[in-house]
């Protein structure tokens, strides 16, 4: 019995000892999201309470925010070999999702979301506190779409040319007309 005793302490020492695989929750679906980039919000949870911002980026696959100005983090830069001088750079860090809340347009306290349907059949965010609608903030793509043409763009009249027109394998004849395999001959003319 001790040896087996042993055996089980052995065993739990080297389950302890094994990394432990991170648990990935599901992204919220997107029907479900009530926060967009833009929007005011407040921290409702975690060492950042009552402090409020404007969410600068939605990370959906992680379900997480990233706000102005909250949850602020400093990373070194060391030196750069051209003679720079190291600095400290602060940056925002991601909040989770369930710990912000919407900021109720009329008391600046935070609140709920509901989604309604209005009579048009539009559907909008609803304050639960104060029943007003929650409009989605107006913010510019961070995409810019370039107007001019470079060197190597191809023009427009030129996407549609067939400039290639692809590999032909050349076809191998078949069995039947390649005849009989060994010729047999008789001597006879």
């Amino acid at each position: 019995m001790s040896t087996m005793n042993a055996a089980m302490k052995g065993m739990k020492m080297l389950e302890k000892r094994l990394p432990h695989k991170k648990k990935m929750l599901e992204p919220i679906k997107p029907s479900r999201w009530t926060i967009f980039k833009g929007d005011k919000v407040e921290v409702i949870n975690g060492p950042e309470t009552g402090k409020q911002g404007t969410i600068i980026k939605v990370l959906r696959a992680q379900n997480r925010v990233i706000i102005d100005g909250v949850n602020v983090r400093r990373r070194t830069q060391q030196p750069s070999g051209s003679g720079q001088p190291g600095k400290i750079i602060t940056y925002p860090a991601a909040l989770h999702v369930s710990n912000v809340s919407l900021l109720d347009p009329e008391s600046q306290e935070p609140t709920r979301v509901a989604r309604r349907y209005l009579e048009s059949g539009v559907k909008v965010r609803v304050s639960a506190s104060s029943q007003k609608i929650l409009p989605k903030p107006e913010y510019r793509r961070e995409k810019i779409r370039r107007a001019a043409v470079s060197p190597k763009d191809t023009l427009p009249e030129d996407v549609y040319e067939v400039t290639y027109e692809g590999y032909v394998a050349p076809s191998r004849p078949s069995k039947k007309d390649q005849g009989p395999r060994f010729v047999v001959e008789t001597g006879k003319e």
